[in-house]
């Protein structure tokens, strides 16, 4: 299921989405957990997918928006 909504009242960044991993993201993932990311610009940043890594949150970017994928 969904769990650990946020809703910011503004654009998200880098730093609002470390801090939406830390304190709203990590406490509530499991061992076994997938979070998926889509093509966000804030997702992307190397200090997001640190701070990911360093809670051991898998992550995936679905093959359509990989970079050289081709538009469905």
């Amino acid at each position: 299921g969904i769990v650990a909504p946020m809703l910011l009242d503004g654009p998200i960044n880098g730093a609002s989405f470390k801090a939406y991993v830390e304190q709203v993201l990590a406490p509530v993932i499991r061992p076994g957990d997938l979070v998926v990311l889509d093509n966000l610009s804030s997702h992307k940043t190397a200090m997001v997918r640190k701070t990911l890594e360093d809670y051991g949150i898998r992550t995936k970017v679905p093959a359509s928006l990989q970079p050289g994928s081709q538009p469905d």
